[in-house]
């Protein structure tokens, strides 16, 4: 089905995203671990709270090992968004609702990241790693990135970004703040 293609091919969108951080080349299989997100990708983006020792970076086989990995990550982009955001705001929308929806158990019991269900479950916490890269303090430079990715990709990971948008908007006046990718590309599909 369309839907299904759409899904994959913006699973693989998000792959070339994550294939952008330096350090080590990514495999599927290290992101079921949670090490590669927690220690590549979220670590860029806040050293502070992704400190390198806070999760264990040889977790093997053992899938509680790996899912607590992944929780660390998804608490992590939980506290960072809600700092992007400043508590004081009313009305911030609950990430750990749309975090809680995502099964990390079942990403850490397939190692290799080959199920369509884990596929869909790795997508939705990457997207919302992405957005955090590009609503953050270092926005610049994550766009600058991405608008170096192939123009289908760029499309994927815009229409990403802007999907996720409603988890990025403050309470005070209800309107999301403008998306940091907008091209005329982009503007003319909607």
């Amino acid at each position: 089905s369309r839907k299904k293609k759409m899904a994959s091919s913006l699973f693989d969108s998000l792959l070339t995203w994550l294939d952008t951080f330096p350090e080590i080349p990514l495999e599927a299989s290290n992101l079921t671990t949670g090490v590669y997100l927690h220690n590549h990708v979220c670590a860029t983006l806040s050293p502070e709270l992704f400190a390198l020792d806070a999760i264990n970076i040889k977790p093997g086989t053992n899938w509680m090992v790996r899912r607590n990995n992944l929780k660390k990550v998804a608490n992590g982009i939980r506290i960072y968004i809600e700092q992007i955001l400043n508590a004081e705001n009313t009305g911030v929308p609950d990430v750990e609702d749309f975090l809680s929806e995502i099964d990390l158990g079942l990403m850490a019991k397939d190692a290799l990241c080959e199920n369509e269900a884990t596929k869909e479950e790795m997508t939705k916490l990457v997207q919302l790693i992405l957005s955090s890269c590009v609503h953050g303090d270092n926005q610049a430079s994550y766009v600058q990135t991405i608008m170096g990715l192939d123009e289908d990709v760029q499309e994927q990971l815009m229409h990403s970004i802007h999907g996720m948008s409603d988890l990025f908007q403050s309470g005070a006046n209800g309107s999301p703040p403008p998306s940091p990718l907008s091209s005329p590309k982009a503007n003319s599909r909607s």
